[in-house]
């Protein structure tokens, strides 16, 4: 039922599930040991996750592939090495990408917020779709459209671009959609 929920991308219906089932009679309880520490991670439940790592046996934390990733996830957001996310983003085992592609969207805003502070003044679209984990140019080009973001060219034949100094502002702004969520685990 909760791996059904993730892939209808029902995020309020697994946490549901998730939290009326003892973990104690389920076949796989390191799969869904690994989706409970990655919602968290969706919730920025921070006493949950801390719960939730202080539960982990040894044997869990150094041998199973699925926790092994969400915990190098959580330590990659909370050291804010959004570079290694992304990297660990592609190689989620089971179904554990249902519940990072709900929160993904904002760590790509959060990574982009700090390579335009960073990258002056401009940042390549195809630097950015390797870097942002997305499958192709043309998505990143629709995602930052979404943000309000101006994509440039120099002329026509050369590599796109985006102004890290005006797509600053638009990121500012949209932040704020990612800023709590709520008790049903929905932005």
């Amino acid at each position: 039922h909760a791996r059904i929920a993730l892939e209808k991308s029902d995020i309020g219906e697994f946490n549901q599930y998730n939290n009326s089932v003892d973990t104690v009679h389920i076949a796989n309880v390191n799969e869904f040991t690994a989706y409970r520490i990655l919602y968290c991670l969706f919730a920025r439940a921070k006493t949950d996750i801390a719960g939730e790592l202080a539960n982990l046996t040894p044997r869990q934390r150094q041998q199973d592939p699925a926790i092994g990733n969400a915990l190098a996830i959580q330590r990659a957001l909370a050291t804010g090495d959004h570079f290694t996310f992304f990297k660990l983003y592609k190689r989620i085992p089971n179904h554990g990408k249902y519940i990072v592609d709900q929160f993904i969207n904002r760590e790509r805003l959060a990574y982009l917020r700090r390579m335009c502070t960073a990258f002056r003044p401009a940042i390549l679209v195809a630097e950015l779709t390797q870097l942002l984990a997305m499958d192709k140019t043309t998505a990143v080009k629709k995602w930052l459209k979404e943000l309000g973001i101006t994509i440039g060219q120099k002329e026509k034949g050369t590599p796109y671009f985006i102004n890290t100094i005006q797509a600053t502002q638009a990121l500012m702004a949209a932040s704020d959609k990612y800023r709590v969520a709520d008790i049903k685990g929905q932005l």
